[in-house]
């Protein structure tokens, strides 16, 4: 997230614990964030200057990471007519490389994405 960070450095607020990731489970958290951070530089909380974007995670019964991504401040969000390769890679992709569970919404106040998964 630093790249997005350094550009709105009090529009993105991260909290959670410290988590020990597996490397699979680092490379697709990371593909799944960059996705969600570009989307909304381009079209989300981030497009605006009143916009944000909060990521909260915790940690569950020492095997089961929960992270939350949610925008609020940005434009309307539709969603859209068809999946393109970020919805895809969200909700098949990081399911089928990781073995967790993806839920996104195109909520009007913002996307919001739900991520389980355990970090080994």
């Amino acid at each position: 997230m630093e790249p997005f960070a350094s550009a709105a450095p009090d529009r993105i607020r991260l909290s959670g614990p410290a988590v020990a990731l597996s490397s699979r489970s680092v490379v697709m958290l990371s593909m799944v964030l960059h996705e969600l951070a570009t989307n909304a530089t381009k079209y989300g909380a981030l497009s605006v200057p009143d916009g944000h974007v909060a990521i909260d995670w915790s940690l569950r019964g020492g095997d089961t990471v929960e992270l939350f991504w949610s925008e609020l401040g940005g434009p309307p969000v539709a969603k859209p007519d068809h999946a393109g390769f970020g919805s895809t890679l969200i909700e098949r992709g990081f399911a089928a490389q990781i073995g967790g569970a993806a839920i996104l919404r195109f909520d009007p106040k913002g996307v919001t994405c739900t991520l389980e998964f355990s970090p080994r």
